[in-house]
């Protein structure tokens, strides 16, 4: 310590303190005084060695040749060091200099051969220097060399051999290199020799540190960790070494022992051994590990703690990134918790930003990721991934944002509930001008929303972009458009797409054939549905069930049509002959053929085929079966399809309902309306507005003022709000009974309500004042039709013309029928029955 004063005092700068020390403690455990005088002799030359002057060359030997003629040539010949002694000094100077592991063995060789004992002193400077410079094979192959030399001696280790300091640097060797085994090998040797050898807390901490990242690393440091404990002054449960502690929350935390890890955090608390950043860093990654997200946070959340004073750790951005990183892995499991576990990883996502100050742009870029990632797991949360879209734009600016954030963007805004067409396309156009890389995939992501929302248009120029960025549309590219044209009955661009798939060598499949054919179906052509069908078994492709079922819809929606309803039976017999077998929707697909045909006995027939093949009925069956009813005005049929439905154990439906509704409203029976409501009360469905409208026209027809105006209470205590439709029907009750007084009082409550009447609603106010002989009034709502702006239809001109006639303006009647034909209108009727045409 005085001679380190004194060096202090005297500024020498290049004085090698090691040296010296190591000198002056030789003196203090020598018997010999002249050996004593020597090493004060060699502390007063070593000023002038001077070793930290020597000047680095590259490494070939020069280094070694320098320190060893400068200690040669030394003016004071009365100073006589050994070779030993030179040498250590030469090793020393080494040590200090960029890739000088390669002059220490060189010096190290020179002496075995020279035939200089090496003692523990020199064989530990050089492994220190070996291993510091990154060549810890090098120093476990001196650490070999000295134990081989002392035993081919036949020494004592304990005299000539390895000490406990070249243990530890061979330890620390071990673990640069991975060969944890072999560092608990060398930690048991060394407390086989008793005290003199015993482990200190860094060759602890080494070989702990040594089985960090290691499979199955925590069975080894369990048999370890004992010895430890025990040898350990004072005992208890966790070792009194920060950096010890620390390197078993690592080892803890690379297996998932989040629980051992908790409890070792108590324990090193209890014994006055403070957790610091590190240590919760390091118990929040076996959190992680080990799935446990709510003790992650809990960690995070408390990373203060009372010992003998108030102690608190402020979590880092590390901290923050694996707490958020535990969370949003627990929310892409997609289990009970996930949406809780996002919730909390956004809470901790805005505590980071609000409290650490720098924030590194690209680690928040990947913390962006994995809960926009957790986002996309959720589907529901498409509105939460686009806030921290947006966000993370703002927060890591200068950041190249990848692609694939890009395209998780897409994924979940393209299955996301909603009309998010824009947030799609508006992204996919920021990543094509920013030339990030889309797959074929998120390219048909964004042409089926598109097309799911009818933006037929846009999916066509998508598609066209695609082309462009040399993404080459496939199968499913093809089919996404084509399912586009299915929806908006554009059979022309269906069949043209068709076309394309085979001039770009693309084999349509059964779903490219199966949208075309719905294309023309909904399109109204249901004679080319059936001719594709045609040429798909004569090019070898055989039409599955799903091909059938779309031309038979075509044949079903053309019914009322010559031919149609004939060619979707035989199409059905083809099946039930040679495959592939009907299903449910092929028989609603016959039925509503049927319906729409007015063929009521051949649609109720069907229910007794499909028992016999084994097929069972569902709602869209039944529904279309009261349909039928309801052309022929059946309505102890359609009353008792519902019963049957009961009584099968199949609860009717609000839909089975209202079209049952509409076959009492087109027979004009408001007795069986109310019944029905009734019903629907009794199996606690609630009715919808067109189902309380259908009841209103219902008593309308059967010229029931009184009945109306009940449906309409009971529509109110449902907490229903009548709508156009319902004021419409309501009015149309008013001409049926001839109250046109109460006109004006419906037209007061829909102006109140914000509703503004439609042509139809003027048509039926209209008919109403014509019902009642009062023409001029009648004119008058016709006047204001024209001056609001609404086109007219063939009915109100049918009721203008009429009210001329009877007020006997001929003359006017006759420049409103002209007018009535230039709008491409037929002449008028003259018995006008019914004015409803809303329904």
């Amino acid at each position: 310590v005085s001679m380190k004063i004194k060096a202090k005092e005297s500024s020498m700068k290049y004085f090698d303190i090691s040296l010296i020390l190591m000198l002056h403690i030789c003196c203090a455990f020598s018997l010999n005084h002249g050996l004593t005088e020597k090493a004060h002799r060699h502390s007063a030359r070593s000023r002038d060695l001077r070793i930290g002057d020597s000047h680095p060359s590259k490494h070939s030997g020069s280094h070694y040749k320098t320190s060893y003629t400068r200690i040669h040539s030394s003016s004071e010949e009365n100073v006589i060091l050994s070779d030993l002694e030179k040498r250590m000094a030469i090793i020393k100077d080494f040590s200090r200099q960029e890739g000088g592991w390669q002059d220490v063995l060189a010096a190290v060789e020179e002496m075995r051969v020279a035939g200089i004992p090496l003692n523990q002193h020199i064989y530990h400077a050089a492994m220190q220097t070996c291993c510091n410079q990154g060549q810890a094979t090098k120093a476990l192959e001196l650490f070999d060399m000295m134990k081989k030399e002392a035993i081919s001696n036949g020494t004592h280790k304990k005299a000539s051999g390895p000490d406990k300091f070249c243990y530890d640097v061979a330890i620390s060797a071990c673990r640069r290199l991975k060969q944890p085994q072999r560092a608990l090998n060398l930690l048991e040797e060394m407390m086989s020799f008793g005290d003199t050898f015993s482990p200190s807390m860094y060759t602890y901490n080494e070989v702990f540190r040594a089985f960090r990242g290691i499979r199955n690393g925590l069975a080894q440091v369990d048999k370890l960790l004992p010895v430890l404990l025990a040898r350990q002054k004072g005992g208890g449960n966790a070792p009194r070494s920060l950096s010890v502690c620390l390197n078993l929350l690592w080892i803890m935390a690379d297996e998932g022992s989040w629980r051992r890890s908790l409890v070792l955090m108590n324990d090193m608390i209890d014994q006055g051994v403070y957790p610091d950043k590190e240590c919760y860093e390091a118990a929040i990654y076996g959190c992680v590990k080990g799935g446990a997200w709510r003790e992650a946070t809990r960690l995070l959340d408390q990373q203060k703690f009372e010992g003998n004073k108030h102690i608190q750790v402020k979590p880092d951005e590390f901290s923050f990134r694996l707490t958020i990183l535990a969370c949003s892995t627990e929310s892409l499991a997609k289990g009970p918790n996930s949406e809780e576990a996002l919730g909390r990883g956004l809470i901790a996502l805005k505590q980071m930003r609000e409290e650490v100050k720098e924030i590194n742009a690209k680690e928040m870029l990947e913390v962006y990721k994995q809960l926009i990632n957790a986002c996309v797991a959720n589907r529901k949360q498409w509105n939460r991934a686009l806030d921290l879209f947006n966000q993370m734009k703002t927060t890591c600016k200068g950041v190249t944002i990848p692609g694939p954030i890009y395209r998780s963007m897409i994924h979940i805004l393209s299955n996301s509930s909603g009309n998010r067409w824009k947030e799609s396309y508006a992204l996919l156009t920021e990543a094509r001008e920013k030339k990030r890389n889309l797959t074929t995939v998120t390219y048909n992501s964004v042409i089926r929303m598109l097309c799911k929302d009818g933006e037929l248009d846009l999916a066509y120029d998508v598609f066209r972009q695609m082309r462009q960025n040399s993404k080459m549309p496939g199968v499913d590219s093809y089919n996404q458009l084509l399912d586009g044209c299915a929806k908006m009955g554009d059979w022309r661009k269906a069949l043209a797409l068709l076309e394309e798939m085979n001039l770009d060598n693309i084999q349509p499949d059964l779903y490219s054939y199966r949208a075309t054919i719905g294309a023309l179906a909904n399109g109204k052509e249901w004679e080319k549905g059936l001719a594709l069908v045609a040429r798909m078994a004569r090019s070898g492709l055989q039409p599955n069930i799903h091909c059938y079922n779309a031309a038979l819809l075509g044949c079903a929606k053309a019914g009322a049509l010559e031919g149609a309803w004939e060619r979707a039976q035989a199409m059905v017999e083809v099946m039930k002959r040679e495959g592939p077998a009907p299903d449910v929707y092929t028989f609603n697909a016959l039925i509503e053929a049927y319906s729409r045909g007015r063929k009521y006995k051949l649609a109720m027939n069907q229910l007794n085929v499909m028992e016999q093949l084994g097929i069972k009925p569902d709602m869209y069956t039944y529904g279309n079966l009261i349909n039928a009813c309801k052309k022929d005005g059946n309505c102890e049929v359609a009353l008792d399809i519902i019963q049957s439905m009961r009584d099968k154990a199949i609860q009717p439906n609000l839909v089975c309902y209202t079209a049952a509704m509409g076959v009492m409203a087109q027979a004009g029976r408001g007795d069986l309306a109310e019944q029905l409501l009734r019903e629907m009360n009794y199996d606690g469905i609630v009715p919808s507005v067109i189902t309380f409208t259908l009841a209103i026209t219902a008593a309308a027809r059967c010229r029931n003022m009184s009945q109306a105006l009940r449906v309409r209470e009971v529509m109110k205590r449902n907490g229903i709000k009548p709508d156009l439709m319902t004021y419409t029907a309501l009015i149309g009750t008013c001409a049926k009974t001839q109250t046109c007084q109460m006109v004006y009082e419906l037209l007061d409550e829909m102006s109140a309500e914000g509703l503004k009447p439609n042509v139809h609603t003027y048509s039926a106010t209209m008919n109403a004042f014509n019902m009642c002989d009062r023409y001029e009034e009648s004119l008058e709502f016709y006047r204001k039709m024209k001056a609001d702006d609404i086109s007219l239809g063939q009915s109100a001109y049918s009721l203008a013309i009429e009210a001329y006639e009877k007020m006997g303006r001929s003359h006017a009647a006759v420049e409103l029928t002209n007018e009535m034909l230039q709008a491409g209108f037929s002449l008028p009727v003259k018995d006008v029955e019914d004015f409803n045409e809303w329904e």
